[in-house]
């Protein structure tokens, strides 16, 4: 075989790896909420996670002050 046998397939073989490369990790951002995907969590990587969570959940809750109620509920029970 020559290498104008071989060129086809190769770049063939070669754009589909690419093309899952890309495909995982867009796959990994848009799960990530756009940020990179990480491989090793530590500790404090999951201490942040919460942080932020409950920070998106307060901002939601200064936004939407109906969903004060529930949120109080959710943490001290119902209030009579």
């Amino acid at each position: 075989m020559t290498w104008v046998e071989v060129l086809p397939p190769a770049l063939i073989i070669g754009g589909a790896f690419c093309l899952f490369g890309v495909g995982l990790d867009k796959a990994h951002r848009a799960f990530n909420h756009g940020k990179p995907h990480r491989y090793a969590r530590e500790r404090v990587d999951y201490v942040m996670d919460a942080r932020d969570s409950a920070l998106l959940d307060f901002r939601s809750l200064r936004q939407n002050p109906k969903k004060l109620d529930n949120y109080v509920e959710s943490i001290f029970g119902k209030q009579k």
